[in-house]
């Protein structure tokens, strides 16, 4: 089961940006870093396809986490943690597609104290539903975290809580300094499609709109000059055969709207 990111306070202001989707019930999918040389401002995911540069490093690797994939983490360092510019660690390094920046991915998330080794939020990992994460529109940390790392790997970021989340206020409830390094540890999950892949179907009903997709999967819709339905019609353009939504399950889409 994959979780609505808005419903959780502190993980909204971890995860949200410009905004995340809810994603649908059923089952998941199944190093050491220097100093970043930005160390003043926070380094971003690269927009452009490049991957970000992350590197491990003293901080990073010292943290030391016990425990088997999406099973919740056990995490132990040396305290406070001193951290300078974002390194990235790999715990398990998968074997799966790499993400890119401007791919969603489904995660689970724990962020902890630097200086107490408290931990802050613990999400996704178990039973609980995992995280929907659009990589452009999160705080700088869980961006450098998930960003260009293969589906499947475990990895631990370390940072300034200033250099985590940019322009973001941290949930003050966390209780942090901006000079404090925080520590977060994520699982990467499954990278979701971006666009529908069923059997386009050909008998449509007359007089409904025509759509037409782009290489991108983004429809152009030609709508017909009669006037549109007086009740609510709904058709299959593309026919997938996943599992069946449910009442009560939480989907990822992509939309368009248009005013007839």
């Amino acid at each position: 089961m994959r979780k609505t990111l808005a419903l959780t306070a502190a993980v909204g202001v971890l995860l949200l940006m410009t905004g995340c989707t809810a994603g649908q019930g059923g089952k998941n999918a199944p190093a050491t870093p220097s100093a970043s040389a930005a160390t003043s401002a926070p380094s971003q995911a690269a927009s452009d396809g490049a991957c970000p540069s992350v590197p491990a490093g003293k901080a990073s690797g010292s943290v030391k986490v016990a425990g088997a994939f999406l099973k919740t983490p056990k995490v132990t360092f040396t305290k406070p943690l001193k951290a300078s510019g974002f390194q990235r660690s790999y715990v398990i390094k998968g074997t799966g597609t790499v993400t890119a920046a401007s791919d969603t991915v489904d995660i689970a998330l724990a962020a902890y104290n630097g200086v107490t080794g408290k931990a802050l939020s613990v999400q996704g990992f178990g039973s609980s539903p995992v995280l929907v994460t659009a990589i452009q529109s999160v705080v700088p940390g869980v961006q450098n975290a998930v960003d260009c790392v293969p589906v499947g790997s475990r990895v631990v970021l370390t940072s300034t809580v200033s250099q985590a989340f940019g322009g973001v206020t941290a949930p003050s409830q966390w209780k942090l300094k901006k000079t404090d390094s925080i520590v977060f540890v994520a699982d990467v999950t499954k990278i979701l499609p971006q666009r529908a892949d069923g059997v386009v179907q050909h008998d449509l009903p007359k007089n409904m709109p025509t759509v037409a997709f782009a290489p991108s999967g983004q429809p152009k819709v030609t709508l017909p000059k009669s006037a549109p339905p007086t009740k609510t019609t709904i058709v299959d353009l593309r026919k997938g055969d996943g599992a069946t939504v449910q009442s009560g399950d939480l989907v990822t889409v992509q939309y368009q709207g248009v005013n007839w």
